[in-house]
């Protein structure tokens, strides 16, 4: 049963997604990077930034899902390198 309460939140979150954003949303366009970790460290961001400089990307999540309330486990990162 756990598992399957599992599948039914992802699906029902990509539904979403797939609602607000519609059928032309590539798989490139937004890099989440989930955790369960007692609390996010500097490696942790430096890994998420690698990630964008290297996939050309300027916005991503790190989500944290070891925390009482998501929200508290939430950080978006920007890479601020200018793009040539």
């Amino acid at each position: 049963m756990f598992h399957a309460a599992i599948t039914e939140r992802v699906l029902g979150a990509a539904m979403k997604v797939h609602s607000a954003l519609g059928a032309g949303c590539l798989e490139s366009t937004v890099i989440v990077e989930p955790k369960a970790v007692e609390k996010l460290l500097r490696l942790h961001l430096a890994q998420v930034l690698t990630y964008l400089k290297l996939s050309g990307h300027r916005v991503a999540l790190l989500i944290n899902f070891n925390v009482p309330h998501l929200r508290d486990g939430i950080r978006r990162v920007v890479n601020g390198m200018e793009r040539k």
